[in-house]
């Protein structure tokens, strides 16, 4: 009997000491995170990196994470970075931006899938807006109806948004677009001009759509859409030979 107690006591006693070496469990929020740097580094690093999930340092891996998993192009993670340097409290753990930076410029990372139409699927509120207006632009560019855009369904909408952002993107990029092969440098080109267009508009929007009360009156220039034509119009013997990337 007294031999049993004490095994049992020595028993409670080890699984004491195991269960005080054992890492923290991760809440809910910081195993997502956990979860998203194990899709992009792997394992065995985000292992490493995980103490500084166990700090507020996971509401920032999270973001960060996902921009990389949904194929966000590059200029977007060089802002997030550029953010962090102006923002300390809003970056990542110092060991996991150091291993995100390192990976990214693996062949890996070099190599990473890009969604050209990440900007369509993630970016901001206004999206029917911007769309809208890219629309506006394929019917400047065609000469078509401008009921041709209102009026067509949502697949026909999305076809004539994927045509007009890979025209513009060739209007700017001809070197790349001497094919109709998909490359990854094309879903980079294609993906940051949907991204400058979405920024430009933006501030085209705030600037000479506010109904703010202006001192002096700003100077007339072209819609976006009107800018947009007028590039594809420009590279029509271009346009001419392209097949629209697919998503």
């Amino acid at each position: 009997m007294v031999m049993r107690r004490n095994l049992t006591r020595r028993l409670v006693q080890a699984e004491g000491r195991a269960h005080a070496l054992a890492p923290p469990a991760l809440d809910r929020w910081q195993q997502q995170a956990h979860d998203r740097l194990v899709a992009v580094l792997g394992p065995a690093v985000a292992g490493q990196l995980r103490s500084e999930l166990l700090t507020s340092y996971w509401l920032h891996t999270a973001p960060l994470m996902g921009l990389i998993i949904d194929g966000a192009p590059p200029s977007v993670l060089t802002a997030e970075f550029a953010r962090y340097e102006a923002v300390p409290s809003g970056r990542l753990g110092p060991q996991t931006l150091a291993a995100v930076q390192v990976w990214l410029g693996s062949p890996a990372g070099q190599q990473r899938s890009i969604d050209p139409y990440w900007t369509f699927h993630h970016e901001g509120t206004a999206q029917g807006d911007f769309r809208r207006d890219l629309g506006y632009a394929w019917v400047l560019a065609t000469g078509a109806e401008l009921a041709a855009w209102a009026s067509a369904d949502e697949q026909e909408q999305w076809e004539i948004l994927v045509c007009v952002t890979v025209c513009l993107t060739s209007a700017r990029h001809p070197e790349l677009f001497t094919d109709l092969d998909r490359t990854r440098a094309k879903d980079i080109a294609v993906a940051e001009t949907v991204h400058e267009a979405y920024r430009s508009w933006l501030h085209w929007r705030v600037e000479y759509c506010s109904v703010a009360v202006r001192t002096t009156p700003l100077p007339p220039v072209l819609s976006p859409s009107e800018r947009w034509a007028a590039e594809i119009r420009a590279a029509e013997s271009t346009q001419s030979r392209l097949t629209p990337l697919t998503v």
